[in-house]
């Protein structure tokens, strides 16, 4: 135990070890962030209604009607009223096409 506090505390003083595991720890942490943040995308009234009867088949749902959820003037996803709840999102960053 006195080994490691005393290699801890060799790492924690020498900033040429702690510069670079901070700098890499930092990048990780912002890499992450940027890549995992996400923005609703708009769906037409088709989409919708193809969707909320692939939720129906799929998860054996007996309800009869849905609710479409809009933020603003688009239609992002839909209620159904079993409770299920789908909003398109898709990442800011879009490395395909």
């Amino acid at each position: 135990m006195v080994q490691i506090l005393t290699h801890l505390k060799t790492f924690i003083t020498n900033p040429m070890f702690l510069v670079p595991t901070v700098w890499v720890s930092f990048g990780c942490v912002a890499s992450w962030f940027v890549l995992s943040a996400k923005k609703f995308q708009a769906l037409s009234s088709n989409d919708v209604q193809t969707l909320w009867k692939s939720h129906r088949q799929f998860s054996q749902c007996k309800a009869k009607k849905f609710e479409k959820i809009s933020k603003g003037e688009k239609i992002i996803g839909f209620r159904c009223t079993c409770g299920y709840e789908h909003k398109q999102r898709r990442p800011i960053i879009n490395f395909g096409r």
